[in-house]
């Protein structure tokens, strides 16, 4: 008894050997789901991935394909030019996007996407992040930004 509890204690022990650090946590409070990160660009990519990979594909495929782009890849593909040619992304932002997907990948989480006919990409994560700008470019009924969070990055938040 006394030997198949230390063989139990011995495996679940080196499952935590193996686990991946993931820099941040996710709770609920009052109805309402909390992420906390922290550590650097790549450490807080990685648990976002981590922890919300699941949710990411949800609205990558709900929200940006099926609603704002009528599950079009022409579509799409508009709007990652559109997104390629009208925002700079720092590196750091790149390195966050690029660990998400790796921590999704290492949860067994599925990257491929029928309408792309690929598995999304870091570029797919930084435009989910200014979608609500560029839908609003798109429109061509403003040139003002929209309230994503990648339109206040560096530059973006300069008065001229």
């Amino acid at each position: 008894m006394k030997r198949t509890l230390i063989i139990i204690l011995l495996v679940l022990s080196s499952f935590n050997l193996f686990a991946k650090d993931v820099k941040g946590k996710l709770a609920e409070f009052d109805g309402k789901r909390i992420l906390t990160l922290w550590g650097t660009h790549q450490e807080r990519g990685y648990a976002q991935g981590y922890l919300l990979g699941e949710d990411f594909n949800r609205v990558f495929n709900n929200y940006v394909l099926n609603y704002e782009c009528g599950g079009s890849l022409m579509v799409y593909s508009a709007l990652r030019n559109l997104f390629i040619a009208s925002y700079s992304v720092e590196e750091k932002y790149k390195i966050e996007a690029e660990a998400m997907l790796q921590a999704m990948l290492d949860k067994d989480i599925e990257l491929y996407n029928d309408v792309l006919g690929r598995e999304i990409d870091a570029t797919d994560i930084l435009i989910c992040t200014a979608t609500p700008d560029l839908s609003q470019m798109a429109t061509f009924m403003s040139s003002t930004m929209g309230c994503s969070s990648i339109s206040s990055w560096g530059q973006a938040q300069k008065i001229p």
